[in-house]
């Protein structure tokens, strides 16, 4: 999500500097996300919020700081079940080294309430380039290091996007990374997710965004869940204005899970809506 949502490449049809691309979009002042989630085989529901908050400052016009918090919360009723809390923050140096160009470097921290709490502190390096006006690549990665009460001490953090625009309003977006916020899936902590996508520019301020993949989840809660299946997502992205911007995605997950509630196949249909606000920006 770069929205910081689990899935989707919405926005990947709009053109970016090599500092935009390294960097993500700058950080909505405000960006409070509703989840619902709906899995009729096992008799649970959620409703999650997602929100988050940044400031990016560019010093030249080759040099960019980001900061940005972030809290998600997912409430599952149906048994008697946990929620899911994580709060984050990260912080990001990025330095365009050619026109085509751009190196990052960040560090991150997640805290997990659930169960005794638990904390991962993170810090890795990126690496954006386009190859042509129609072709670009951005990647990142780094360790993960958790506090005692993790149940796994080393992590790994990793992203990557391909963007190949293939007409004037379309372009093919392949990414895959690992999410450590994944509060949507019950029992687990992260997930890890592979897809491809399809962006299609509907007007002067829509898009539309079909999307499908493969994700699997690593359990670390109790109780613990290990998910791993397809899944494949429409989503509308609706610029209101040059501050405002709506997205609104449904994703069908068929999953093959183990937890102490339910084994087997079953299937899980999450509805987003995302409402974004980014003031322009400040001359200082």
């Amino acid at each position: 999500m770069k929205m910081e949502q689990p899935l989707g490449a919405a926005g990947a049809a709009d053109s970016a500097s090599p500092l935009a691309s390294a960097m993500g979009d700058m950080p909505a002042l405000a960006a409070p996300e509703a989840l619902v989630v709906h899995s009729p085989t096992q008799n649970t529901s959620t409703f999650g919020i997602y929100g988050s908050t940044g400031l990016s400052w560019e010093r030249t016009t080759r040099q960019r700081f980001q900061i940005q918090f972030s809290h998600s919360e997912s409430s599952f009723s149906g048994e008697d079940l946990q929620s899911n809390d994580v709060a984050s923050g990260r912080i990001t140096a990025s330095q365009e080294s050619t026109p085509l160009t751009s190196l990052s470097a960040y560090a991150q921290v997640h805290h997990y309430f659930q169960d005794n709490g638990c904390t991962y502190y993170g810090s890795g390096i990126g690496l954006w380039h386009s190859f042509s006006r129609s072709t670009s690549v951005e990647m990142e990665g780094g360790p993960e290091y958790g506090s005692h009460s993790c149940g796994q001490r080393m992590g790994l953090a990793f992203s990557g996007k391909l963007i190949n625009r293939i007409g004037k309003n379309t372009s093919m977006v392949f990414s895959g990374a690992r999410d450590l916020s994944a509060s949507y899936l019950l029992g687990s902590q992260w997930a890890d997710y592979f897809e491809g996508a399809v962006v299609q520019q509907t007007g002067m301020h829509t898009s539309v965004t079909l999307s499908a993949g493969y994700l699997r989840s690593i359990a670390e809660f109790s109780p613990g869940a290990t998910y791993s299946g397809y899944f494949v997502s429409p989503e509308l992205n609706w610029r209101l204005n040059r501050s405002w911007n709506l997205l609104a995605a449904y994703r069908y997950f068929q999953s093959d899970t183990r937890n102490r509630f339910a084994n087997g196949s079953f299937a899980i249909n999450w509805i987003y809506i995302t409402l974004q606000w980014r003031p322009s920006m400040l001359g200082l």
